[in-house]
């Protein structure tokens, strides 16, 4: 049985181009998807209320498409999934922090969750790395810091056997990875984040998603992991980089 998944990095709201992007691809290659990956700065909003807990550059400040999905007036036309980045709307995700769906076909992975979609394990992790906030419990009353993952996390989630990992910032460092394909190099050498190496090492996916890099995309291996660091899609051009892979 083979499982389609089409995956994207940061789209920041912009759900109905995502969305045609996928469906225009259905119609050239005349296969079906079976679920939409996204990793992370996806920016649900459900009203104007919810940007208290929005921290993003203003360019990103905007309801965005999901307001028509959340109250029913358009449906998400692939089961999709995604992760917290660091740009999000952290009072509602936090109500949601064990995961859950937040619209019809719209699935939240949680902080540190895992979904099987067709036998295949899909396991996210939400926030970026910060040194200074990894080993520190989640403050009770400001969002800001919601931004960034916990130990606890890292931990929760390597307990599971994945097929398909999704973080946001980069979880392998590039200079460990055997790149095949690089749009825009890095000059500068990226010092990444020791626990998403660690949890990789642990739970040896077969997939690795990323994003948070807006112009930069990268594929390659990484031991037995294929990698692939996505760009961000706020345009419909933009969507040239969104990538469908097939697992049997």
């Amino acid at each position: 049985m083979v499982t389609r998944f089409g995956v994207v990095g940061d789209i920041h709201g912009n759900l109905d181009l995502m969305y045609k992007f996928f469906i225009d691809w259905e119609r050239k290659h005349k296969k079906n998807i079976h679920a939409i990956l996204q990793v992370g700065d996806f920016q649900v909003l459900r009203d104007e209320k919810d940007f208290q807990h929005l921290y993003v550059p203003p360019k990103y400040a905007w309801l965005s498409d999901f307001p028509d999905y959340f109250s029913g007036l358009k449906k998400a036309p692939f089961l999709t999934l995604f992760i917290g980045g660091n740009h999000e709307s952290w009072g509602f995700l936090n109500d949601h922090k064990d995961g859950g769906f937040l619209a019809p076909n719209i699935y939240f992975l949680g902080r540190a969750g895992t979904l099987e979609v067709r036998d295949k394990k899909i396991g996210g992790l939400t926030g970026i790395y910060s040194p200074k906030h990894y080993e520190s419990d989640f403050p009770s009353i400001s969002c800001y810091n919601h931004a960034y993952y916990r130990k606890s996390d890292l931990e929760k989630l390597s307990r599971n056997k994945l097929d398909i990992l999704l973080t946001h910032d980069w979880a392998v460092p590039k200079a460990l990875i055997d790149i095949s394909l690089e749009v825009n190099p890095f000059i500068f050498d990226e010092n990444l984040n020791p626990p998403t190496l660690n949890l990789v090492n642990k739970v040896s996916p077969s997939y690795v998603f990323s994003g948070h890099r807006h112009a930069f995309f990268l594929e390659g291996s990484y031991n037995e992991s294929r990698i692939t660091y996505l760009q961000s899609h706020t345009s419909e051009r933009s969507f040239n980089s969104a990538t469908v892979i097939e697992l049997e």
